[in-house]
């Protein structure tokens, strides 16, 4: 039907660096921390069927953890914001603005972080309608990167309670967005990649599980053409 009528999407991609060379590609979600801990639980309970991902999360939330790092990242200058009240839609002005000067300056971030999620789209699932970030834009070259530092499991849940029934995830005192063009994280876990550490966590990057600590996230604007209609 789409390739009948010509719609057609532009999206973007993000490359996944470690050591100077490219490790994975993405188009969706890039996660470390309470999302990384869930997809690497889910793995023991593959018998389960797709219920494993909400066992898993229940068992993260009262086992909940925080981890040390380093941020650093480069926000996108574009007249969308994380905050914003509408979404990207057919048209959307903010993914046709000019690709020019769409850099800012580095910012770091060093603390203890429950979860640090990048969403290149909104991220809807049946859990959250709405999606992670329902302001998220498909095409703007940017992702935007949710931060969420150190917390109590009740804290929490009631910060994915107002992301899935509410479509306020940014309302929390411990939780900070900001719409990048890529962004680099270090732990300070020195331990080998297949090694379990309690100080560290696992990527989960589009559902796959990625085990090197250091990442660098870049955002790639409209790489991609999907045979597709946004919503109008």
């Amino acid at each position: 039907m789409q390739i009948a009528m010509g719609r057609e999407v532009k999206i973007d991609l993000i490359s996944c660096w470690y050591g100077g060379e490219i490790e994975r590609f993405g188009t969706n979600f890039v996660g470390y921390g309470f999302f990384g801990d869930v997809l690497k639980s889910s793995e023991e309970y593959r018998w389960m069927g797709p219920t494993r991902y909400d066992f898993s999360g229940v068992k993260t939330i009262v086992n909940l953890k925080s981890y040390k790092g380093r941020i650093e990242f480069k926000e996108g200058i574009t007249s969308g914001s994380p905050q914003d009240a509408d979404i990207c839609k057919h048209g959307c002005l903010v993914c046709r603005e000019s690709p020019a000067n769409l850099e800012g300056q580095w910012n770091v971030l060093e603390d203890h972080f429950v979860s640090i999620d990048g969403c290149v789209m909104s991220c809807c699932s049946p859990q959250a309608n709405k999606g992670l970030s329902p302001a998220a834009h498909v095409g703007d070259g940017c992702l935007d990167l949710i931060v969420h530092r150190r917390a109590s499991g009740l804290r929490y849940l009631k910060y994915l309670a107002n992301t899935a029934f509410f479509s306020k995830p940014f309302t929390g005192d411990l939780v900070d967005v900001y719409r990048v063009t890529e962004f680099r994280f270090s732990s300070v876990c020195t331990h080998d990649k297949n090694t379990d550490c309690s100080k560290c966590s696992t990527w989960n990057i589009d559902g796959e599980l990625y085990r090197e600590r250091a990442i660098h996230v870049k955002v790639h604007r409209q790489l991609i053409t999907l045979l597709a209609c946004q919503p109008r």
